[in-house]
C-alpha cells in the first residue's frame, strides 16, 4: 500500500482516530494500519464486533437502527440545475444520517449494515453524516429495509414519497417534462419546512425551456 505523505504508522486499532480535531482515515492492510488525514472510517471485521463497541450485542440491530433513523435520518430528494440535462435538471435522491463525532460508532455501524453509501464530515458543524446516494442501492437496500422495519413518527410518509420518486427514476420518468411534473410535488411535500433554491415553477418553466416545449 502507498504511504502517504504526513501519515504516521500504528500497531493495532481499536476504535477510532482523532488528529488535530478532525478525524483520521483508517486504510487497512495485513501488514500495517495507515493513518491519514484525509477523512475517517472504523474497521469491524464483522457486524458482531459492531455490535459489542456499541453495547448492542443483546439488542435488534435492525430495530436499533430504524429507531435511530426515525430521530436523526433524512430522506430527501433535491433539484440541480443541469442544462446539459435532457430536462434541465439532475433529480438527486439522499437518504442521510448525521450525528455529533464523539458519537461516530453508531453512523459507522449504520454504514456497515446497510453496505452502501460513504461517511463524510458535517460541512458546518461537528457531525459526520452517513450518506446513500445511488439510486440502485436506495431501492435495493435501503428502502426494503425500512419496509420491514417502519418507523413509528410521520417520518414514514416521507420514506413512502421518496420510494414513489425512486422508482419513478428507475423508470427514467424524470427525464421526461411530464414525468418531472409528476416528481415534484411529490418531493415538495416531503420535508415540507425545508428550504429550497428553486421553486417547482422556475423548475418546470426552465425545463420547458430546455426542451423547447
Amino acid at each position: 500500500m502507498e504511504e502517504v505523505k504526513g501519515a504516521s504508522k500504528v500497531d493495532s486499532f481499536d476504535g477510532y482516530i482523532p488528529i488535530k480535531r478532525r478525524w483520521a482515515r483508517i486504510d487497512f492492510s495485513p501488514q500495517q494500519l495507515l493513518v491519514t488525514r484525509m477523512g475517517f472510517c472504523m474497521i469491524f471485521t464483522n457486524m458482531t464486533e459492531a455490535h459489542n463497541t456499541l453495547a448492542l450485542k443483546n439488542r435488534n440491530i435492525e430495530e436499533y437502527i430504524s429507531g435511530f433513523v426515525d430521530g436523526e435520518g433524512c430522506f430527501l430528494v433535491s433539484f440541480t440545475k443541469r442544462p446539459r440535462f435532457a430536462a434541465g435538471w439532475e433529480t438527486k435522491p439522499s437518504f442521510s444520517v448525521s450525528q455529533n463525532t464523539d458519537r461516530a460508532q453508531q453512523i459507522l455501524v449504520i454504514q456497515k449494515y446497510f453496505g452502501c453509501g460513504f461517511v463524510r464530515d458535517g460541512k458546518t458543524d461537528n457531525t459526520i453524516k452517513y450518506e446513500v446516494r445511488r439510486l440502485d442501492d436506495l431501492l435495493e437496500k435501503v428502502l426494503p429495509h425500512f419496509e420491514k422495519y417502519p418507523l413509528l413518527s410521520a417520518k414514514q410518509r416521507d420514506i413512502d414519497s421518496f420510494k414513489k420518486i425512486c422508482v419513478l427514476m428507475k423508470k427514467d420518468e424524470h427525464k421526461t417534462l411530464s414525468g418531472l411534473s409528476g416528481i415534484l410535488p411529490i418531493a415538495f411535500n416531503m420535508n415540507a419546512s425545508g428550504k429550497r433554491k428553486y421553486s417547482q415553477k422556475d423548475i418546470l418553466n426552465f425545463s420547458k425551456l430546455q426542451m423547447k416545449v
